[in-house]
């Protein structure tokens, strides 16, 4: 792989970084993936471990609803959305605590935290998808295949090129090189890359 610009250690403020076709000239599938790894798997994990190692569940719920990080700022993927939105968010799912302990994978923790989101205003798939990950961290309960929503759909389109695609994919139908990557990962991976999967296909 041909060498990129410095990576940012972490991603203090949450949210994809730009990912300019300036910057870098991969060729291969795996050499992006070997790029993710290198440069974003341990932020992706640091995020992760802050509600990890919450002392309740009831304090992680609080946490990811609010999309607060460890330095005490939002997750840039929620940054437009209103606060009172989270609020709301995070006062219905610390109600929901002993349905959300019960869940026993990740689908259906997700499924819960979709259903009783749905009447509040701002609050779309991609925040269900983030809370989801975070509270299941807690539980030790991480997806199985990749949740499609956003730029991560579109990533998913091109690789598979298709038109329309379904809300969840397994990570088997992804060229090998994705192997290497866990499924949560890989959700990340087809949103920072998505523009150059493109340019690896036309070649």
């Amino acid at each position: 792989m041909k060498t990129c610009r410095p990576p940012r250690p972490t991603r203090p403020n949450g949210g994809c970084p730009p990912n300019s076709k300036e910057d870098c000239n991969f060729t291969t599938f795996e050499e992006i993936v070997n790029h993710y790894i290198e440069t974003h798997r341990k932020g992706a994990k640091d995020e992760l471990a802050f509600y990890q190692n919450q002392p309740t569940l009831k304090q992680a719920i609080k946490l990811a609803a609010l999309s607060e990080m460890l330095d005490g700022e939002r997750h840039g993927h929620q940054r437009r959305i209103p606060q009172q939105a989270l609020k709301r968010l995070a006062s219905v799912l610390t109600s929901h605590e002993d349905h959300i302990k019960e869940c026993l994978d990740f689908d259906e923790l997700h499924k819960r935290i979709d259903d009783v989101s749905k009447d509040i205003e701002h609050i779309g798939p991609l925040t269900v998808y983030d809370v989801a990950q975070r509270i299941g961290a807690k539980l030790n309960r991480y997806p199985q295949k990749i949740y499609l929503h956003a730029g991560t759909k579109e990533g998913a389109k091109i690789l598979l090129k298709k038109r329309r695609i379904g809300q969840s994919i397994l990570p088997t139908v992804l060229p090998m090189a994705f192997a290497k990557l866990e499924p949560y990962e890989i959700e990340d991976c087809l949103c920072l890359y998505r523009d150059w999967f493109l340019i690896i296909k036309e070649k």
